[in-house]
């Protein structure tokens, strides 16, 4: 893990923070907010704010657990391309992430409320490319692996000036099978920072809820022999938290063993027991 440049975690205040600052060796690099207006409170975004650097000292009367700003994570705030309609919208609201956060990293993903008039999130890593330098705000797009027909689109965005790539978690043998390709031919160059997603699903009810998450449909996904695969840890009469971990653990571990991965980005939903285990 120390190899890595990124080490990051979806963002939530239920997260164990005081555990993140002092047990992983070496700690977490960066919390990613996620965008989602329904979801994500002001009360979050407060947390937030307060739990990465360097936007705000600590103070240890309203929040006891926290740490000093050497070790506070950096912010990555997430756009969802899908909530903007045009160019002025979208780059204000990229500036109010970037003063306010103090944020160098700008994750724009594509979004689930979209409208006739919605930006693409290819449309919206060009118009903020060409609106902050390079130099002082990187860029970050999503990429779902599990889909062949995503790494057309994910072309787009690098071009459009996606400097950094964040996944999908790879359930299936297409994931890897891409994975796989893109390391033999030289896929992402050294300017392109890929970072693959890692879900801790506690229970196949979990398992099952991420799966409908990725863009491939469902049955076509629980077809899939990686994902049969997956799901037999998640089924044995005698699942526990050992079998659990030793499937997280495997698929990090496998992570680590392609070069072309620059750091790896935790989405434990609650599950903090085996991201402090991962991050280990």
């Amino acid at each position: 893990m120390g190899r890595l440049t990124f080490r990051s975690i979806e963002f939530s205040s239920t997260l164990p923070f005081a555990d993140l600052a002092s047990g992983p060796s070496p700690p977490p690099t960066h919390f990613i907010l996620p965008h989602l207006p329904s979801v994500v409170t002001a009360e979050t975004k407060a947390d937030f704010r307060l739990r990465t650097a360097p936007c705000i000292d600590v103070d240890n009367s309203v929040s006891p657990d926290s740490v000093t700003s050497f070790h506070k994570p950096r912010p990555i705030m997430t756009i969802a391309a899908s909530l903007f309609e045009n160019s002025a919208s979208l780059v204000g609201a990229a500036r109010e992430r970037i003063e306010a956060y103090g944020a160098d990293t700008l994750l724009i993903v594509g979004g689930n409320e979209r409208t006739e008039k919605s930006l693409t999130s290819t449309e919206a890593i060009n118009i903020l490319s060409e609106s902050f330098p390079t130099d002082t705000v990187s860029l970050f797009c999503a990429w779902d692996p599990n889909s062949p027909r995503d790494l057309d689109d994910l072309a787009k965005k690098i071009n459009a000036g996606a400097t950094g790539v964040i996944t999908q978690p790879l359930l299936t043998k297409s994931a890897w099978d891409q994975f796989d390709m893109c390391q033999s031919e030289a896929v992402f160059g050294e300017k392109i920072v890929l970072i693959p997603g890692m879900a801790l699903p506690k229970s196949k009810k979990n398992l099952m809820f991420w799966s409908n998450l990725l863009k491939e449909p469902p049955d076509t996904i629980h077809k899939d022999d990686e994902f049969i695969r997956s799901l037999r840890y998640f089924e044995s009469p005698d699942f526990n938290k050992s079998i659990r971990h030793a499937w997280s653990t495997e698929q990090r571990d496998r992570l680590l063993s392609y070069e072309i991965t620059r750091g790896l980005h935790f989405m434990p939903l609650g599950n903090n027991a085996d991201l402090l285990l991962l991050l280990r």
